[in-house]
Parts: C-alpha cells; structure tokens; sequence
C-alpha cells in the first residue's frame, strides 16, 4: 500500500516567515512489514529535510508573504497477507 499525504502551509502575514515543520511516517517493530519513504527525497547534502532515528521528518522553509507552501509525505508499507496492520486506514 501506498498512503500519500499533502501538508498545506500558509503565511497570512505581511513579512516571509521561516518555518520548522515536523511529521512521522510510520516506524515497524516487525521484520516482516517493511515501510519505505517515498517522498520527500533525502539527500546527505540536503539541509531544508531531515529525518531523525525516530522516523521523524522536519522541512524547513522561507514561506513569502500571502502564499502557500504544499508539503508532500509519501510512503510504502508492504506485508506478507494475512498479516494484520493497525494504526494506518487502508
């Protein structure tokens, strides 16, 4: 399965604002469930996303003055069938 998620930031002052924006994608405690993040992409020299040891990602960005920023999570969760998954809505 693939769950696709689009975080809508916008900036309704009169200044740009420099923005921290933190998610979690999913962490499995089993071997066989494999969860896999799609997007965003990160790279070592990116510094805008990080993503720490506890699955947490943290964007950050200058949003301008009156606009709105679209943040894109995309991750995979594969499993063997029969499996039972909780926690996410398939």
């Amino acid at each position: 399965y693939v769950y696709e998620y689009i975080l809508k930031v916008s900036n309704k002052r009169k200044r740009d604002e420099e923005i921290a924006v933190q998610d979690q994608f999913p962490i499995s405690g089993n071997q066989e469930i494999k969860v896999e993040l799609l997007e965003p992409k990160i790279s070592a020299t990116e510094t805008s996303i990080k993503v720490n040891e506890s699955n947490i990602i943290e964007w950050k960005q200058t949003i301008k003055s009156g606009s709105v920023v679209e943040i894109p999570l995309k991750f995979s969760v594969e499993y063997p069938k029969g499996e039972r998954i909780t926690g996410l809505t398939q």
